[in-house]
């Protein structure tokens, strides 16, 4: 199973290329950093990285991962803020009925004081 920690992992890694500023930015040291990314591409099934001793980059199935992965933080970060807001009652939804005579005197004025 995919974390959403692998996916901040994954991420910062794809963004510094370089697995210790990755690790420096996410206050993590490089052996768990190492550990969260082996894991992450065993649960994909797929290597995410070429790795050499000089410098990493992505395989394509990196590429296209860090594409999704990118969009799966940002719906989940919407889907907090979401839940934030109804629960703090800023949000939420509002049904009115009304007849065809009324659409014309009241409804105006109602939806203006909105």
């Amino acid at each position: 199973m995919v974390t959403l920690a692998q996916l901040r992992c994954f991420l910062a890694v794809v963004d510094e290329m370089n697995y210790r500023r990755a690790a420096e930015r996410l206050n993590m040291t490089q052996p768990p950093l190492t550990r969260q990314i082996q894991a992450l591409e065993h649960a994909v099934g797929a290597q995410l990285f070429d790795r050499s001793a000089r410098a990493i980059r992505l395989t394509p199935a990196g590429g296209a991962f860090a594409q999704s992965a990118r969009r799966i933080l940002a719906q989940t970060g919407s889907a907090v803020l979401d839940a934030q807001r109804i629960a703090a009652g800023d949000t939420g939804s509002l049904t009115i009925a009304f007849t065809v005579a009324s659409s014309y005197v009241f409804l105006p004025r109602f939806v203006a004081l909105l």
